[in-house]
Order: C-alpha cells, then structure tokens, then sequence
C-alpha cells in the first residue's frame, strides 16, 4: 500500500510538471497584434499661406509580430527584440472633411496611380529608451507615392486590458518633396494658395492579439 502511494506521487508530481511546462511554453509563445479600426487614426497637419490644414484617416491595416521574449501584460511592455511591422493606410481613407481640399491633396499625390494607392511603413529596428519606459525610437522603411525613405521615430506602447491590446502611438516631422510630392499652389477666391513643404503625421494604432496566422 505505502509503494502504491508513493507512486501516485510521482504520478501526481510528474502531471505537475508537465503542466507547469506546458504553461511555460504557451506563454513564451510569439504574439501577434493585429490592427484594429476602433481607437486607429492618422492625422496629417500642415500650414499654408493662408491658413493651417488637417486631415486624418481612420483605418490603419496591418500587425506587428513579437519575439517570444517579449513581454506585454497589464503594465510592462519589455520588447528588446525588433518586432515584425507592417502597416497599411490607404490613401483614399486620409480626409479633411472639404471636398475641394481632398481632390487638392489627392492629385497632387497621383492617387490614381496604382502603386501609390497606400501608404506603406515596415519597422527595420526598434531599441528601448533610456529611463522612459514603454518608449522607444524606431527606425523603419516608410513608402509614400511609390518612394520609400528610411525614417527615424519614437514610438509608445501603451498595453490595455491586461495586455491583450497594445495601442502604439508615435509622431514624425516630414517633408512632402522627399517623397517626390510637389506641395499644391491651388487658384482660390482670395488669390493663390501655396501650401508649405513641411507636415507632421501623427498616429494612433490600436491592435489586439489573435491567434490568426
């Protein structure tokens, strides 16, 4: 009787440690984040010679994949490993709310060429900030009217519900000629409005975690 217990002990201890393996190696897991149109934005904001101009888009697409190193729950965000980025805004989605602005804006970036119906960003290395935690400076592949440039950002991951959803927000200063854009000069009632070379993009990118593939 005293070996049959001491077997269901080990037996016992053995399922144990199998689950608590298991566990361990769900949790070590990659995980990927996949956009999500709810909480996503873009918005685009310049000035010109009469006054300043917005305009935003509300559908980001795309997913970033981590490294099964990587860390998100409820308050921690540790990434030391580049995660895999890609992000998709389409063109046609960016609006200022007036009509005439939006077909200013999307001639002067030949949106009816094909290749440049998205705006297109791959992450190519992504380092913690010192002392700032859940920030970092990114540095990626941004493809805007079928010219890519390499671009530097600091990004934050703010992690919610537990870190079943990350939102990652970030801005960059930008220049419309890098990307082959010539800023508008459009005819208007009050004379020519010349628009300045100089914008900022901002973002705000909500993704939660799935088991797609």
């Amino acid at each position: 009787m005293i070996t049959i217990q001491k077997s269901r002990n080990s037996l016992g201890a053995l399922c144990a440690a199998a689950l608590m393996l298991a566990g361990a190696a769900h949790a070590a897991e990659p995980a990927t984040y996949w956009s999500e149109r709810k909480g996503s934005k873009v918005t685009v904001a310049g000035d010109s010679s009469i006054h300043a101009w917005t305009v935003e888009a509300d559908l980001i697409g795309g997913k970033m994949q981590l490294d099964a190193s990587s860390v998100i729950d409820g308050k921690t965000a540790d990434v030391k490993v580049t995660p895999t980025v890609k992000v998709t805004i389409p063109l046609r989605n960016l609006k200022s709310g007036k009509e005439g602005m939006d077909n200013v804006m999307m001639q002067a970036m030949k949106s009816t060429d094909p290749k440049n119906k998205f705006i297109i960003y791959e992450l190519t290395k992504m380092t913690p900030r010192a002392g700032k935690p859940l920030e970092y400076d990114t540095f990626g592949q941004l493809t805007i009217c079928g010219v890519k440039k390499t671009v530097a950002m600091p990004v934050k991951l703010q992690p919610l519900e537990g870190g079943k959803k990350v939102k990652v927000t970030g801005s960059i200063g930008l220049k419309m000629t890098d990307f082959k854009i010539t800023p508008p000069k459009p005819k208007i009632a009050l004379g020519l409005l010349t628009v300045d070379d100089d914008i900022k993009v901002s973002f705000e990118w909500m993704t939660a975690r799935s088991e797609k593939k």
